[in-house]
């Protein structure tokens, strides 16, 4: 990603960074410049146009416009586990961190190193440097999120708080890596046309999801083919949004989640963390 001009001073504002050096003017998050880059948006206006041409073909337009149309409205959801959730949401100075800012100020060990050498690259290879500021999360149009990830529930972000520093990939990131050789941090394997920023994640759900919608699909299939649930990371199929920066509970617009768990202990704290997600207004979605 090259440059960019500051449209405060004119001066350059190097890829990395979010703030002009000369006059502070805020130029966006490099995620959401990157995917806003010109040859991103042409590349996705014709994956786009290519599976809407094709819908019309397969007389299911409807159906995908209605698709369309849920993705418009769809949130971004990032799973923890119920011990965490307490803490987060009754903690109004916490802040959400990410796995190697964690393991840098030493409040978390690193993965095994099979996987924390994967994270780190997959990491470089996507963002570069700027890949330290990435918190992940997953799109969803009924706010639930991956068990997979984090834990079983999910905590839904509110579109205010990610529409100005979220990127969305069509797929998890190292699946994306993988799937398209992506071996250095070159312009020439970095295929465009996969990501998009918040307001057109949209057209990028269509170019994806377009050619899974049939004569068949039923309204209520919708949210499963834009997050497909598996039994493990493997198996589970989403579309992966990148927020740059850290964010409270006040960003925090609802969760999902069961109302019930097996444990006593656990039930304990899930009651807790249910009288003070409604303290805070928070809407409960059960499964």
């Amino acid at each position: 990603m090259s440059a960019t001009l500051c449209e405060e001073c004119g001066k350059e504002v190097s890829w990395d960074l979010r703030n002009c050096p000369t006059c502070g003017k805020d130029a966006g998050c490099p995620n959401v410049r990157h995917a806003n880059e010109s040859q991103q948006c042409e590349a996705l206006e014709k994956r786009y146009s290519d599976a809407i041409a094709d819908a019309a073909t397969r007389n299911i337009s409807e159906k995908v416009k209605l698709l369309e149309s849920h993705a418009t409205k769809s949130v971004a959801v990032i799973n923890v586990d119920v011990h965490y959730l307490r803490s987060f949401l009754q903690n109004p100075g916490s802040f959400y961190s990410n796995y190697t800012l964690m393991v840098r100020g030493d409040v978390r060990r690193a993965a095994e190193r099979q996987n924390d050498r994967a994270r780190s690259g997959v990491e470089g290879l996507l963002f570069g440097r700027s890949g330290d500021h990435i918190r992940y999360a997953a799109l969803s149009l009924d706010g639930h999120g991956l068990t997979t990830y984090g834990g079983s529930f999910g905590m839904v972000l509110s579109d205010q708080s990610v529409r100005r520093r979220a990127s969305i990939l069509e797929r998890n990131s190292y699946d994306f890596v993988r799937e398209h050789d992506i071996k250095t941090w070159a312009l020439e394997n970095d295929p465009p046309g996969y990501r998009s920023d918040w307001s057109r994640r949209h057209r990028l759900t269509i170019a994806k999801l377009a050619h899974r919608i049939n004569n068949t699909t039923k309204d209520s299939d919708l949210p499963k083919i834009v997050l497909t649930k598996g039994k493990n990371r493997s198996e589970d199929e989403f579309l992966e949004v990148h927020i740059h920066g850290t964010f409270s509970r006040d960003a925090v617009m609802a969760v999902s989640g069961p109302s019930k768990v097996s444990e006593n202990l656990e039930q304990v704290i899930l009651n807790e963390v249910r009288q003070q997600a409604d303290s805070l207004g928070l809407t409960w979605i059960d499964p």
